[in-house]
């Protein structure tokens, strides 16, 4: 009850500060003005007067609208704005103003939006084509590997054109052409990007047929179900090209990227480090002629505290509050404020989801506990994550047994996996079991005779790993910091793992420092033990996530996302079967045994399906957030704020 009431307090407080910040607004009442004006008419009949009365309505006319500026808050700042430089939802929020981006993600399906359409094989612009491939020729064989051919053979090749939009410009005046979209793959090809590569590397050619399409043929022998994505984002050769190819690496360093060429909605005026980024109107936006975009100016501010966050919004100091910056724990303070007409909150269940990583394979000398299959499968049966949802999330998500939502078509039903109820005991006697016990009594565990089994994900051959006897089974999990919801799930964690005989030390990272690019990022350096954090995904599973050639190391710059150091020959080849998969049957039961395999190796804890939280003005207009589309400001351009 006294909690209640503090927060009731702290919403009385937020109010008492929205109502003090908050100019006066500019109240418009249509009033109609009504003038009598008596006109007295002599009318000679029967020696009668008539006075006549006329109504005059006068509407005052309404001063010209001025210029309309948009306040996004959001809790964290980009790293770059360089496309190939980073993946951070805060970095995708401000591209959307910078872009046109080819599609959209919306509702487990995509559309096009920058493209004329998305090619398929019905209309003819997609193709299956019967190519020779000689002795020496490269292609990909049925374990999705690159290979040079021994000998000729007859294969099938994908071919598929895409064709741009007319009238799209950079924002110096130059056409924005099927040329840009070829040096942009170059760019993504190349090794100093740090990027994956797994599309360019099983693409035979990328090429520029016209100035507005382009035409992508992928190597003889691989099938690639969204073929109709392999289009590459325009990057401005004529301004780019001279990093071309020699000093690809100095791009990510350059003032490029902190100030790109635009060809979106809008044009960047200034980044503001630590404060805001500046947008203005693109007068060349090939959609001008529309009315797009709506408002003149986008500041997007970048505020860490999340409940100062929620004071700036209350106060009208912000118009919009991304979900990067909001969470559940707020939904009392925002239902509150929707009832007085303050705000309109927007909670949406969508495909980003929590989740703890092991570190399987660490690059530095520290234990790697995450290698020992029974310290995981402990770990899954001793947290409570329904305990999570329930007191983290307000009951209002579910407990996730693999990477994808159970709405997902492409989930295969618990039934089909190995799944981890809470189960304390059964943590226990695994860990019992496995060689873990607390001989000395001070409620920690130690190893006794525990050797466990990893894969290397270079040789994909198995190796035995020793823990030392006596080792304390003590572990630190990281996570994001200033982030209220991540707070609570890892005290949580952290006393469901003392309950089982596990020692966890909780470190709570700046994001720019958790998710730098390794060598010296902890996360993506793979040097940690767990780790906490979300990942993003849309209608495609992000089953690639943990495949063998998807683990950062200095050999692909670190560009990798598989930073467990998982490798699982059987699960990879799953997940490349259904990439490559055009029947829609056989490829979700490429995509069921892939799942199987995940749930059943645990490389990963998944937590819960994460809410999206945002919230507006009552001002803003056509803000929409997707369960699929992963940034709510995907419609930028069509952003609207009553004035």
């Amino acid at each position: 009850m006294k909690k209640f009431t503090v927060l009731l307090g702290l919403l009385v407080t937020l109010g008492v500060l929205a109502a003090c910040a908050q100019p006066t607004p500019e109240v418009r009442v249509e009033e109609k003005v009504v003038e009598k004006t008596v006109v007295v008419e002599k009318v000679v009949e029967k020696e009668k007067t008539v006075v006549v009365e006329k109504e005059v309505v006068v509407t005052p006319t309404p001063p010209p609208a001025g210029p309309k500026t948009l306040v996004v808050c959001m809790a964290q700042e980009p790293e770059t704005l360089y496309t190939y430089g980073g993946s951070m939802l805060v970095q995708r929020a401000v591209l959307h103003g910078l872009e046109e981006e080819p599609f959209t993600g919306l509702t487990y399906d995509f559309q096009p939006k920058g493209l004329v359409k998305l090619p398929n094989l019905k209309d003819g612009d997609a193709e299956i084509r019967k190519v020779t491939v000689k002795p020496g020729d490269k292609y990909v064989n049925e374990n999705d590997e690159i290979v040079e051919a021994t000998e000729e053979m007859e294969l099938e090749q994908m071919v598929v054109t895409f064709k741009m939009k007319p009238g799209q410009k950079w924002e110096d005046g130059t056409p924005v052409t099927a040329k840009d979209s070829v040096f942009s793959f170059n760019l993504a090809k190349h090794p100093d990007t740090p990027v994956n590569k797994y599309t360019e590397d099983r693409t035979l050619e990328y090429k520029a047929l016209d100035d507005l399409t382009t035409q992508w043929i992928g190597l003889p022998g691989y099938k690639d179900f969204t073929y109709f994505l392999n289009f590459w984002s325009p990057l401005p050769e004529h301004v780019l090209g001279e990093y071309y190819p020699d000093r690809v690496a100095e791009i990510l360093e350059s003032d490029f990227s902190r100030d790109p060429l635009s060809y979106g909605p809008f044009t960047l005026e200034e980044w503001v480090a630590g404060d805001h980024i500046t947008l203005k109107k693109n007068p060349n936006y090939y959609r001008a002629a529309e009315g797009l975009p709506r408002v003149d100016t986008v500041i997007f501010r970048f505020i860490p505290d999340t409940n100062n966050l929620l004071a700036q919004l209350l106060a009208g100091q912000c118009d919009i509050g991304t979900q990067d910056g909001m969470d559940l724990n707020q939904s009392p303070f925002l239902k509150q404020a929707e009832q007085q007409g303050i705000l309109k909150p927007v909670f949406q269940t969508g495909t980003v989801w929590e989740h703890i990583d092991f570190n399987i394979w660490p690059v530095d000398d520290r234990i790697a506990f995450g290698a020992c299959l029974p310290v995981r499968k402990a770990i899954a049966y001793g947290t409570d994550r329904q305990a999570m949802v329930d007191q983290v999330l307000y009951g209002e998500s579910q407990v996730l047994h693999s990477y994808i939502p159970p709405e997902h078509p492409e989930y295969p039903g618990d039934e089909n996996l190995m799944t981890y109820p809470y189960d304390p005991e059964k943590a226990k006697q695994i860990l019992e079991e496995a060689g873990w016990r607390d001989e000395d009594g001070d409620g920690i565990r130690e190893a006794y005779g525990v050797t466990c089994t990893r894969v290397d994900f270079n040789t994909r051959e198995p190796q035995e790993y020793k823990i030392p006897d006596g080792t304390p089974l003590r572990m630190t999990l990281n996570t994001t910091s200033g982030n209220k919801m991540r707070e609570q799930v890892t005290q949580l964690f952290q006393q469901n793992m003392k309950d089982i005989g596990i020692d966890i030390e909780l470190e709570y990272l700046p994001a720019s420092v958790y998710f730098a690019d390794g060598p010296d990022g902890p996360l993506f350096g793979r040097r940690f033990d767990l780790g906490e954090f979300a990942w993003l995904t849309g209608v495609t599973p992000p089953g690639f996530l943990y495949h063998c050639d998807n683990v950062p190391t200095p050999e692909n710059n670190w560009g990798g996302q598989n930073e467990t150091g998982w490798c699982d020959d059987a699960y990879s080849k799953a997940v490349s079967n259904a990439l490559q998969e055009l029947d829609d049957e056989k490829r979700s039961e490429y995509w069921a045994e892939a799942q199987r395999i995940f749930s059943e190796q645990l490389p990963v804890l998944p937590l819960f399906a994460r809410i999206k939280v945002a919230a507006t003005r009552p001002e803003v207009k056509n803000f929409r957030v997707d369960p699929t589309q992963n940034s709510e400001l995907y419609n930028i351009e069509e952003l609207d704020i009553e004035q």
